[in-house]
């Protein structure tokens, strides 16, 4: 019986040392706040087919505190380094086919704060990571990531 208690107690310290007080970077960043705002656009709605398409992507500060976020894999970046839009035509989504980009963990400053009223802006031509080969009306949103962002307005653009 005595055995069997110190074998609990020795399971349980084992268990309990497993976690780690050590956090991560990305842990460390507060990406709670929905004083957050994503906002996603472009210059006009009307597009030729193979016309570049300029999609801005918006993040508002409109909270009181400041506002960390990590802007990879989002159109902050200037670029498309991953799937980061849900993008549909004739209610079918649209596969990112833009590259992929696999990083080493983030540093510090990898991120991004914006403190109380600031805005960051990215622009990305969306044919660098999306296909849209097919005449008619797509729909686009920003999609919710491991970053922290919420998901922004939806739009609707047309290629004639």
């Amino acid at each position: 019986m005595k055995i069997k208690n110190i074998l609990i107690i020795v399971v349980l310290f084992a268990l309990c040392s497993c976690n780690s007080s050590k956090k991560s970077n990305a842990e460390d960043k507060d990406t709670t706040d929905n004083s957050v705002h994503t906002i996603i656009s472009t210059n006009k709605s009307i597009y030729i087919k193979d016309e570049a398409i300029e999609l801005s992507l918006e993040v508002k500060n409109t909270g009181n505190k400041p506002y960390t976020f990590l802007p990879w894999g989002t159109p902050i970046e200037n670029k498309f380094t991953g799937a980061c839009l849900k993008v549909t035509h004739n209610n079918k989504n649209i596969d990112y086919t833009g590259i992929m980009v696999k990083r080493v963990s983030p540093t510090e400053k990898d991120y991004i704060t914006l403190e109380s009223g600031e805005i960051a802006v990215g622009k990305v031509n969306l044919l660098d990571g999306y296909h849209l080969d097919e005449n008619g009306v797509y729909t686009i949103q920003f999609e919710e990531r491991y970053n922290g962002l919420p998901e922004s307005n939806t739009i609707k653009i047309e290629i004639k």
